[in-house]
């Protein structure tokens, strides 16, 4: 019967299809593994693009570069060794007649390093946002092809658009004419003649115009061709997989395999993308002709390319990228030190050396990930790595500018982050020779059965009994039986909760729940910026001599309250900061604290006053717009301020409601969403808070030549736009209706950020209880949630170990970033890399959330916090200044890391019913410590180990008390302080 059926099994010597055609690539193989002339021209077409990309990559070289100057009037002062900033500008003159580049065009050769690398480093940025925004289209909806030609008409558009920027924060970066032309003619051809990828169209469940494709690139006397398409299987399991915008970020991040290898192939991409970008932006500091030194880098890529070529299918892929990023770093660290060791000619050749080396390590990697990943996610994959690379782009940018006085900066740091980097290689599998996958499943699969025949390797017997014992469970009906609605002890089992019902209805992470995640993170950009607008608001401006005279003693090094106030003046003129406008540059460090510590002052009263109001009455919601209606508020009413006492005050007020934004935003994000995703919802916040550090140099860079009352001005009026938008949009928490008896409310909440294709809704709401009358009483108080904090000993000490880490990693998290106009550097640029670290931090946060274990990562995190910031309090007597900041940026990234762990951890250990109050207490003790902090900073102006070293000193003490918390990784959170005790009485959190 089975040949009468199945005639197809005999009409090719290809005998069982599913043996020999279970995935497309398989048939792609048999189809197309030839390369004929019709995938030459796709190929060459497609791959056109990239002539482009590397164009408007490394455009700024030319665009952004200084031009040769002389001196017009031979002096004493103007010489080609001088300072081109100390020289008059009567007495030197451009090379050329008319303006170049944007530094002669613009007058930006007196610039900070940081406006000279906003350029490219804002290309670097939009990439990285881009990738977020378009990468995702291309495994979802859009597909190869459309993404593709929308991204080269936004590239070319926006290029040409570069030309009429009148000033530097306009420019992004400037192309040339030809270029943005022949960009733009790169459109036609590819809407007319390149075609879609027919493995995304086959996963996407298009398989009629996959196989039309086929067809199309099919050599004309293929005959099996017809043969193979019937037994191509059908691939609707993971076609579901990419409706949802963010599904394929969502596979990504939710599968355990997957989120190791994207962190791994992140961390190799950013490494090699610090020489790859880092090296060639560069070049200016050379010496040599910006244009010679260009094309012996461009040439370098060829043989790169050739060397790729050769070894791709020959050599192991990791040990390959592990020993070329080696040779890059190595050769990129040496360049430091030819300038006085070695001939200048071998200066050029070291860098050409780690170029290339770091070519070659990028090629693999690129062809490495798109073999790693399978087609339903590897575009956003590749897109993550990508993301590394503009990551790295950002940060070479501006250590380009930076290392043209002190080459450690630039070259030594690019050498020292691939080393480090090329490390993560080895968390990576070997994938040479084989087959890629086209789904989530199928890798998985592939998974499972090197697992089985690793079992059998090991012991036949334990596989045999193991797969009766499973073969015994799946025969079982009971096991694949819908539970009665009506049966109490499967109700008591599985849905005894709202975090079980939240899990069941909530778990996915659709769209809904991610819009408000977002909407509410929004919050975090706005407190960042109130929490550090001190450093431009409050810093003491630069200031010179204006009496020159013989018997002045006036001099660049003089202190200036031991000068006549009549022979110096500040440089900007009018009053800039409360400093110069308020005479407080010779006030003590008492005063010059002050405005910081009052806010501080003021976040530590609002914690009490303020945050158990989100477990009493207000709820999560009212609270989080009361505070933020409270900051933008004082923060407008600032500018009216007419001496420190009063300014003082008002930053006190903004305090009181700045206390509870960061408590609210992650409580009610991860109360939204199922245990699976709660660390990435409440790590959410923190990117959200890096946007708004890196926004505030920016703000403050345009607001310069203004008072600063002009920054105040706009960092408080979004805020009050944003309170609307939240009290239209943002929904209450449904856990804390819950608990505190909205019962229908919360399951209103529930059923509106539920997908609408969810059809089990109305059974899980039935199935649930009501909250335990227990603790639906204890809110009615307004302080019953300290109460609580307070008479139970297990909250208690959990409360008190919190509060004492989130003292001591509150000494760094705030004052590193607040004592920046210590180090000597320009102030903007400072906080920008101070800002800059806080994307890897919460990258490293969000991927190793759900990996390591809560206490052990944040003591060591702690530990090298700790060490790093007490070795800053001595490089100015024993290092250079370049490894001050080094270790001042080491010590402020492990800080945020701890810090963002911390938070999170903090909400895991106290149920729902007090789990922001005890959040609030967190970030009371965090608030105690910008107290602190401020009076340390002031002093740590004429000794360092005042402020670096008691930083250090604090954390490493203050760690130890980690010991005394549980483990919370993987367990469930209770949801009232009854179902904690029951928890701890059986033993399920680890102590």
């Amino acid at each position: 019967m089975a040949e009468s059926t199945d005639p197809l099994l005999h009409l090719s010597p290809a005998s069982n299809p599913d043996k020999n055609t279970t995935t497309i690539d398989e048939f792609i193989e048999r189809c197309l593994g030839s390369f004929g002339w019709r995938q030459f021209l796709q190929c060459f077409l497609v791959a056109l693009a990239q002539l482009f990309d590397s164009q408007q990559v490394f455009i700024s070289i030319y665009a952004d570069a200084e031009p040769p100057w002389h001196c017009i009037k031979y002096t004493t002062s103007c010489s080609s060794s001088s300072d081109i900033c100390k020289i008059p500008k009567h007495e030197w003159s451009w090379d050329a007649e008319n303006p170049k580049t944007i530094i002669s065009e613009w007058s930006l050769q007196c610039a900070s390093p940081f406006i000279k690398g906003l350029p490219a480093a804002s290309f670097f940025m939009g990439w990285i946002i881009g990738g977020f925004t378009l990468a995702t289209l291309a495994d979802s909806s859009l597909g190869r092809k459309k993404l593709l030609l929308l991204s080269c008409l936004i590239m070319s558009v926006a290029s040409l658009a570069t030309i009429f920027s009148t000033n530097g924060i306009i420019f992004v970066a400037v192309s040339l004419h030809m270029h943005i032309y022949s960009s733009i003619s790169l459109l036609h051809p590819t809407l007319l003649l390149v075609t879609e990828s027919p493995k995304w169209l086959f996963d996407q469940g298009r398989e009629e115009e996959a196989f039309a494709i086929l067809k199309e690139l099919a050599p004309g006397n293929d005959k099996s061709l017809s043969f193979y398409l019937l037994t191509v299987p059908d691939h609707k399991q993971n076609t579901s997989l990419n409706h949802n915008f963010f599904s394929s970020f969502n596979t990504l991040l939710k599968k355990k395999w997957a989120r190791h290898r994207m962190f791994a192939v992140m961390m190799l991409a950013f490494g090699i993308g610090m020489v790859y970008f880092g090296v060639p932006l560069g070049v200016g500091n050379l010496g040599y002709n910006i244009y010679l030194n260009v094309l012996f880098n461009a040439l370098l890529e060829l043989p790169s390319y050739l060397v790729t070529f050769i070894i791709v299918d020959k050599w192991n892929k990791r040990s390959s990228i592990f020993w070329f990023s080696v040779l890059s770093g190595i050769l990129s660290i040496l360049c430091v030190y030819p300038s006085g060791n070695f001939p200048e000619e071998a200066k050029v050749g070291l860098e050409l050396g780690s170029l290339f080396c770091g070519c070659i390590a990028c090629n693999l990697t690129m062809i490495y990930t798109t073999e790693l990943f399978p087609t339903s996610v590897r575009n956003s994959a590749t897109s993550m790595m990508r993301q590394s690379f503009a990551l790295s782009g950002v940060f070479s940018s501006a250590l380009v500018s930076t290392g043209k006085t002190n080459s450690v900066l630039s070259y030594a740091v690019f050498g020292i982050m691939i080393l480090f980097c090329s490390l993560f290689v080895f968390l990576l599998p070997e994938i040479r020779g084989a087959a890629l996958l086209d789904s989530v499943h199928e890798e998985e699969e592939s998974k499972e059965n090197l697992c089985i025949l690793f079992v059998i390797v090991l012991d036949l017997e334990r596989l045999v009994i193991s797969q009766t014992t499973l073969m015994a469970e799946l025969k079982n009906p009971l096991l694949h039986q819908s539970p009665p609605a009506n049966a109490d002890s499967n109700l008591d089992e599985n849905t005894t909760t709202i975090d079980e019902l939240i899990e069941k209805c909530l778990g996915r992470f659709g769209w809904r729940q991610f819009l408000q995640c977002v909407l509410v993170s929004l919050a975090k950009l706005f407190d960042a910026q109130q929490v550090f607008i001190s450093v431009y608001a409050d810093a003491e401006p630069p200031w010179h001599c204006i009496d020159k005279s013989t018997g002045s003693v006036c001099n660049s090094s003089t202190d200036i309250c031991k000068v006549p106030r009549h022979e110096w003046a500040w440089d900007d003129g009018s009053p800039k900061t409360i400093i110069s406008e308020w005479s407080l540059q010779c006030a003590s460090p008492f005063i010059k604290a002050l405005p910081a510590t009052s806010f501080f002052m003021g976040s530590l009263i609002g914690g009490f006053t303020l945050a158990t109001l989100a477990d009493s009455s207000l709820g999560r919601k009212k609270v989080l717009l009361l505070s933020c209606i409270i900051m933008s508020f004082a923060s407008l009413a600032t500018v009216f301020s007419t001496d420190v006492w009063i300014y003082s005050a008002f930053r006190f007020i903004s305090g009181i409601g700045w206390s509870s934004i960061g408590t609210c935003v992650v409580v009610l994000s991860t109360e939204k969403v199922g245990k699976n995703w709660r660390g990435q919802a409440g790590s959410m916040s923190f990117l959200f808070f890096t946007l708004g550090y890196i926004s505030l140099p920016g703000i403050a860079y345009m607001c310069r030549t203004s008072s600063w009352r002009s920054l105040y001005i706009y960092t408080s009026i979004p805020i009050i736009l944003y309170c609307i938008l939240v009290y239209f949009v943002v929904t209450e928490s449904p856990k804390w209706l819950f608990i505190r008896g909205h019962v229908e409310e919360a399951f209103a909440v529930v059923k509106e950020l539920t997908p609408e294709n969810d059809t089990g809704l109305s059974s899980y709401l039935s199935s649930v209880p009501q909250p335990h009358k227990q603790d639906t009483n204890l809110n009615q108080n307004f302080y019953s949630s300290f109460n609580i904090l307070l008479k139970r000993k297990w909250a208690r000490n959990r409360m008190l170990a919190v509060m004492v880490l989130a003292f001591g990693i509150g000494m760094v998290y705030f004052g590193m970033p607040l004592a920046v106009g210590n180090l000597g550097y320009s102030i903007y640029l400072s906080v920008l890399f101070n800002a800059l670290l806080e994307l890897p931090s919460y990258l490293f946060t969000f991927i190793f959330l759900d990996i390591w274990n809560r206490r052990s990562s944040i003591f060591w995190f702690f530990i090298l916090t700790g060490i790093l910031s007490i070795l800053c309090a001595y490089p100015g007597r024993d290092f250079s200044e370049g490894a001050r900041i080094v270790l001042e940026l080491g010590s402020y990234f492990w800080g945020c890391t701890a810090c963002n762990l911390l938070l999170i951890y903090t909400t895991e250990l106290f149920p729902t019913s007090i789990r922001n109050s005890a959040t609030s207490m967190m970030r009371q003790a965090l608030a105690l410590s910008g107290i602190f902090s401020p009076a340390l900073i002031s002093a740590g102006k004429t000794n360092s180990f005042l402020s670096y070293g008691v930083f250090g000193i604090i954390v490493l003490l203050c760690s130890f008390f980690i010991f005394l918390l549980p483990e919370t990784r993987g367990t469930a959170i209770a949801d009232t302080v009854y179902e904690e005790e029951e928890s701890i009485g059986s033993g399920d959190l680890v102590v």
